[in-house]
């Protein structure tokens, strides 16, 4: 049991950038965060629809 935890602790890929050395389910999850960001800074909020015919 111990044989398999040992593995499975130092089982992973990791990505090297210079001084950065970040694992690739990190990364995912990094850049599926900044596209979330964009999307919401991006997109236009919902606007109130408003119907000319009910003007009182």
């Amino acid at each position: 049991m111990l044989l398999w935890q040992d593995e499975a602790i130092s089982s992973g890929s990791y990505v090297p950038w210079g001084w950065l050395s970040i694992s690739v389910p990190n990364l995912i999850v990094i850049i599926v965060m900044i596209v979330l960001f964009v999307l919401a800074i991006t997109l236009p909020f919902p606007k109130e629809r408003r119907n000319p015919r009910r003007h009182s």
